[in-house]
């Protein structure tokens, strides 16, 4: 090992800046998140941190078309796939006015995972920056768009279960709606909610489309079990 061998242990010099001419073998500096140690002989000058080349663009810049569907609910879904390393800035949707949205990720076929929902306040695209990341060529990314139609005056209904996030599922306790880390895209819910009120009928009622609200995040029904003393989205 080349510092090993003749440097002796690394040195702490600081958050990378500009000012500094060269870095000297053995100094480690953070720049943006990135730690790096200087390995050549003769000094380092270039930035620690990788560093984009050229302007950032959207993958997607053709004209988006129009139209129409009678439905409660429209589900729609591309797939990404990164040729190149490259950072990834920010999403955008083309939405239409008053309509709920709920978008989704899946980065190599893995699980699931929600970005943000909303409802639109504007025809047209709409942009969601995120801190940028840097994506690996070869990655795949797979987004869905769950979209609801705007109601002109909904209906709801609030109710009072213990929100329980256990490693698996099992059966719902009185009281309880499950979430499991396991099976994410399930709600299970006890008909008999926290306060022993018995909400069989309201969640009976409930349909494909129709949205459930819980700790600052929604999810957008899509398929429904009733098993009797509990009912599973």
């Amino acid at each position: 090992d080349y510092l090993g061998d003749e440097h002796g242990a690394m040195r702490w010099a600081g958050y990378w800046n500009g000012t500094v001419d060269k870095y000297s073998p053995g100094d480690v500096v953070v720049d943006d998140g990135y730690q790096m140690v200087c390995v050549d002989p003769d000094g380092c000058t270039e930035r620690p941190a990788p560093q984009a080349v050229g302007d950032p663009f959207w993958v997607y810049t053709a004209t988006i078309g129009s139209g129409s569907l009678l439905a409660k609910q429209i589900i729609v879904g591309n797939r990404y796939t990164w040729s190149d390393t490259a950072y990834l800035n920010g999403y955008r949707v083309n939405v239409v006015l008053d309509s709920e949205y709920v978008v989704y990720a899946r980065w190599n076929d893995g699980v699931l995972e929600q970005l943000f929902s909303f409802t639109a306040t504007q025809t047209g695209w709409i942009e969601f920056p995120v801190t940028q990341e840097l994506i690996r060529d070869g990655t795949t990314l797979g987004l869905f768009m769950t979209i609801n139609e705007p109601a002109p005056v909904p209906l709801t209904w609030n109710g009072n279960w213990y929100y329980d996030t256990p490693p698996n599922a099992t059966v719902p306790a009185v009281g309880v709606v499950m979430h499991a880390n396991s099976t994410p895209n399930q709600m299970w819910f006890n008909k008999t909610d926290d306060d022993a009120g018995d909400r069989g009928t309201e969640l009976e009622d409930l349909t494909v489309g129709d949205v459930i609200d819980a700790n600052g995040r929604s999810w957008s029904i899509q398929a429904i079990s009733d098993l009797t003393d509990t009912i599973l989205f």
